[in-house]
């Protein structure tokens, strides 16, 4: 069922059979264990009132996961199988349950003697520290573990101790928070807006301890997410010593699929109401309502990444007077971002050199003028026009043939063996045989187009199979439909010539001089034009 059909009085919903939500991760990884405290954990939860949902007992089973090591001199001590654990999982899901569960485990249970839990916002750090007293008064045994001064409630000195010496903060994050101090757990919530800075203040908290731990929780971060995005990163190779538990969405998936929404939101249907997800989804952003509700994150490239096809190569492969030879055979493709905020026409076609030439025609807002751009320039060129029926622009091919428009289609293998055809033909590598004479010349050429350039600059993959082609959608967020829809023109030539080959290289394209296309137009990239 579609999310939006909720709100439609029109439609009669069955609300009982209704998705719900789903207790599994989409993302995991768990290191071994011998054993876990995390029994314990819960068990103390339901004497102190809670009532843990599945995936909340699974995420402390999991990441109070523990072994024995033995030491230099024989003897035997306990170590956390995770000294990094993180969950990632959109808002009112009950992240900060499981951290409340922490805490109770850790001053009655593990026996640690310093707990640091921060947090970005002071109301989340006071929520969280009402909670957990809450939770320990009405266990008068617990309660009267508590030093008999009680909790410290003081803005800034918010503190649980107990007789024992044990003690948990509360803390809003400063760069000052607790600077100095030697903890057996840092809890660092909200951990979306924790960057690299503060990071360096907390971080020396826990290296000294013998077991130590750091719980990050949180929702997906965007781009000053520094230190979430490096955690992800750290999931992605499996490190050793994180437990990672996220809910991701892909930021190409159907954001209206209300069974997409059920897997990625635990708590829907049970705690999180359906028709208020419904109105988030029709009031935000589809930018917002992936990040806030589905867990597409919006990280920061990796210092020092290189451009998913090198700089150097694509700088290598400017031209900036190539054009398509005058005989060539012409092939548009449309391509829009997933909003439809914005829109291109790329364009590719045979050089007299027998190059790839491609090319940004077209890129403007919206999606509607594409109609009689892309119909006139058919007329002009006689040239095929495609899309993809299953991206942004699937839902007006029927506007584009009822307009007389002649309108190919790809497919899922045009995606993957574009990208895939681009990135070799622009970054060739030497000759195993004969590697001494260097990376041959590319066999793409570009204008050096701004709006291109630009989308190339902060491109990223995504896996189809064992494939991968272009990301639609980027953390940046900067347009990438220059960058897709040339690439799968140039694909599309490559494609139909498999039936009807190129035509050789012209005495004028070997002698090396160039001329004017009189079929086509000579005016600059348009996105070299700043459009």
């Amino acid at each position: 069922m579609r999310l939006s059909e909720l709100l439609d009085p029109t439609v009669e919903v069955d609300w009982r059979s209704l998705p719900v939500g789903c207790q599994e991760p989409t993302h995991s990884l768990v290191p071994p264990a011998q054993f876990t405290h995390g029994h314990d954990a819960i068990e103390l939860g339901i004497i102190c009132g809670y009532d843990p949902y599945d995936f909340q007992r699974q995420g402390l089973i999991e990441k109070l996961g523990a072994n024995m090591v033995q030491q230099p001199d024989g003897s035997w001590v306990e170590k956390w199988a995770a000294q990094d654990t993180a969950d990632v999982l959109s808002r009112r899901n009950g992240k900060s349950v499981e951290v409340e569960l922490l805490i109770l485990a850790a001053l009655f249970i593990l026996g640690e003697q310093k707990i640091m839990y921060t947090a970005h916002r002071d109301d989340t750090a006071k929520l969280v520290f009402d909670n957990v007293v809450a939770a320990i008064k009405s266990v008068p045994e617990l309660w009267a573990e508590l030093v008999p001064a009680g909790p410290r409630r003081a803005n800034g000195q918010r503190a649980i101790e107990l007789r024992s010496g044990a003690v948990c903060y509360f803390r809003t994050r400063t760069m000052d928070t607790a600077r100095g101090q030697g903890y057996n757990r840092l809890i660092l919530d909200e951990d979306q807006e924790l960057t690299d800075a503060y990071m360096a203040a907390l971080m020396p908290l826990v290296s000294g301890a013998v077991n130590g731990q750091i719980n990050y929780a949180g929702s997906a971060g965007g781009l000053r997410s520094e230190v979430q995005a490096k955690t992800w990163r750290s999931f992605l190779a499996k490190e050793r010593g994180l437990c990672y538990r996220g809910w991701h969405a892909e930021p190409e998936d159907d954001f209206d699929d209300l069974d997409l929404v059920a897997r990625l939101n635990p708590r829907l249907g049970d705690g999180l109401s359906y028709e208020w997800i419904a109105k988030e989804f029709k009031k935000m952003t589809r930018g917002d309502f992936g990040g806030e509700r589905l867990g597409v994150a919006r990280y920061p490239r990796e210092e020092g990444a290189d451009w998913v096809i090198p700089e150097t190569a694509w700088t290598r492969a400017v031209d900036e007077e190539s054009t398509p030879a005058p005989a060539a055979r012409l092939h548009f493709v449309l391509e829009a971002t997933p909003d439809l905020e914005r829109a291109s026409i790329g364009v590719a076609g045979r050089r007299e050199d027998g190059a790839m030439h491609v090319e940004v025609v077209g890129n403007e807002p919206g999606v509607h003028w594409l109609v009689a751009r892309s119909k006139d320039l058919q007329q002009r060129h006689d040239a095929d026009v495609w899309i993809d029926p299953n991206g942004p622009l699937g839902f007006m091919l029927g506007d584009f043939r009822e307009s007389g428009l002649r309108v190919r289609t790809l497919d899922a293998h045009d995606l993957m063996a574009s990208a895939s055809w681009l990135y070799t033909a622009v970054n060739p590598q030497p000759d195993p045989a004969d590697p001494g004479r260097g990376a041959p010349a590319p066999s793409v050429r570009h204008r050096g187009g701004l709006k291109l350039t630009q989308a190339l600059a902060a491109a990223e993959t995504r896996k189809i199979l064992s494939r991968w082609t272009w990301r639609r959608e980027v953390p940046s967020g900067v347009d990438q439909s220059p960058l897709t829809a040339v690439t799968a023109a140039a694909w599309v030539v490559v494609k139909t010539e498999r039936v009807s080959p190129p035509p050789p290289p012209s005495k004028m394209a070997r002698s090396g001089r160039t001329r004017t296309n009189p079929r086509y137009s000579t005016e600059p990239d348009i996105a070299t034009a700043g459009f």
